[in-house]
């Protein structure tokens, strides 16, 4: 069996008349135009094609690689035993913990006899041609459109190299059998479990109709207009320490992102926003079609159920079982309303720099973006963003997100985690601030021009306000 050469799908734009026509393999009859795919190169009547625009007479062209559907050269035969599907793997050159995967599949041996039929017949079935997110805007997907997405990232029938990533993040599930190792074996029962409730469901008469949205937000404010704005600064509700974000089902809930959506979530990943979507494991459908945010943009995900229970946190994650997600549904939509933003990383820098200007609007500005959403509620749920693995100052990142809410026209609930000194100061801090009437222009010009690093963040800005 031989492997399909034509890896990548060519998405082809023409502008005419000012508006962008966009044409796919199906659809490039339509225009006459005789591209074809030959060793990563795009041929346009016997001319190279660069990945970017080209004239063409009175057409612009913009071809972008984009790797959106399964190879029907590894979904050739259903394997039967365990065994079968580790040498259909191999074969397809996935390097495979072996004895741990056996081990995993022999004590699930009946479930795997009963559903691996099922979700190869899923993931044969998956017909539809998803847009890049930056080009649709909007994706929406039934729940059996996102279980035949998973099913062929269960069976790795993607093209795309989980290894080596260019503008999107993997699909396939590869690395998760590559080391079965605590946290891998955690997520691959949960999204297991997972698969087994969609089976159940199926066969109860389920179609499994309901929606999931993801939406690209893109924005942000100059400098200037942030130190123009005269909204007030909104409410702040602080929670108490180790309480999760993930009770917050009334609000938007922040998934401290990594650029590439879901970070690490389909290897060894175990942060807040692999765990999320771990247990919520129709998320991961995202990663297909959202390439890398850009500094002015965050991604909205509405309707996701969470299917598992995490137990600890990093390295000490675990499966804590099934959850039975009693989330509301309304015309359709489970009202489960998430957002993705990543900070600034501050590994590979200094991290005084996120005192700098340029630190403060990309991150205020992306933080403003994610929680200024046209729709959904008026609440933003929010914590530590960035301030972990990427070193970001708590309380700069708070002061931060207060001020992207507040010009949002919206209210805030601050999960502070294991940060108990925020807990106490900044109640205190808020009805200070409140009670001035203090407007986003003069938060703006404490960050900007008056923040100095080297001193406690919230000490300096208690002493703005007492000026």
């Amino acid at each position: 069996m031989s492997e399909e050469k034509e890896t990548k799908t060519l998405m082809v734009l023409r502008k005419k008349d000012s508006a962008i026509q966009i044409f796919t393999p199906e659809t490039l009859s339509d225009i006459s135009l005789p591209i074809v795919f030959r060793e990563e190169t795009y041929l346009f009547k016997g001319k190279r094609l660069e990945s970017g625009g080209l004239d063409i007479g009175e057409s612009v062209l913009f071809v972008e690689e984009y790797d959106g559907r399964p190879l029907s050269s590894r979904l050739t035969q259903c394997p039967k035993t365990p065994e079968d599907w580790i040498g259909r793997l191999q074969f397809h050159s996935f390097p495979v913990d072996s004895k741990s995967i056996l081990s995993f599949w022999n004590e699930r041996r009946k479930q795997f006899d009963r559903l691996v039929p099922f979700l190869w017949a899923e993931a044969c079935a998956l017909d539809t041609f998803y847009f890049p997110l930056h080009i649709a805007k909007k994706i929406t997907l039934t729940q059996r459109e996102c279980l035949r997405i998973l099913a062929n990232g269960f069976f790795c029938s993607f093209s795309r190299d989980s290894y080596h990533w260019n503008d999107y993040p993997s699909i396939n599930w590869d690395r998760l059998y590559a080391r079965l190792g605590s946290v891998e074996y955690a997520k691959l029962s949960m999204f297991w479990d997972y698969f087994s409730r969609s089976y159940e469901r199926i066969q109860n008469g389920d179609s499994l109709q309901n929606i999931l949205q993801f939406s690209l937000l893109e924005g942000g404010l100059s400098k200037a207009e942030w130190l123009q704005s005269d909204k007030r600064l909104a409410s702040v509700t602080m929670q108490a320490p180790m309480t999760s974000i993930d009770g917050a089902r009334h609000a938007w809930r922040a998934d401290f992102a990594n650029r590439y959506l879901g970070g690490a979530s389909l290897s060894h990943g175990c942060v807040q926003e692999e765990i999320l979507f771990s247990i919520c494991p129709e998320l991961n459908v995202g990663r297909l079609f959202s390439r890398y945010m850009r500094p002015n943009e965050a991604i909205a995900m509405v309707g996701a159920e969470q299917f598992a229970v995490p137990q600890g946190y990093g390295w000490s994650f675990s499966n804590g079982g099934v959850h039975q997600d009693s989330t509301p549904v309304q015309e359709g939509v489970l009202q489960s309303f998430l957002v993705a933003l990543d900070a600034c990383d501050y590994r590979r820098r200094d991290p005084r720099s996120q005192y700098q200007e340029v630190d403060i609007l990309r991150d205020v500005n992306k933080a403003y973006i994610a929680f200024g959403a046209p729709f959904g509620p008026r609440i933003v749920a929010t914590g530590n963003w960035g301030c972990g693995v990427f070193g970001g100052n708590p309380a700069l990142k708070l002061l931060l997100q207060w001020m992207a809410v507040s010009q949002s026209n919206r209210s805030l609930l601050y999960y502070p985690w294991e940060q108990r000194p925020l807990c106490e100061r900044v109640p205190v801090i808020v009805q200070k601030a409140i009670d001035k009437g203090i407007r986003v222009r003069e938060m703006a010009h404490f960050l900007f021009h008056i923040l100095e690093p080297g001193t406690d963040v919230l000490t300096q800005f208690t002493r703005f306000l007492e000026e």
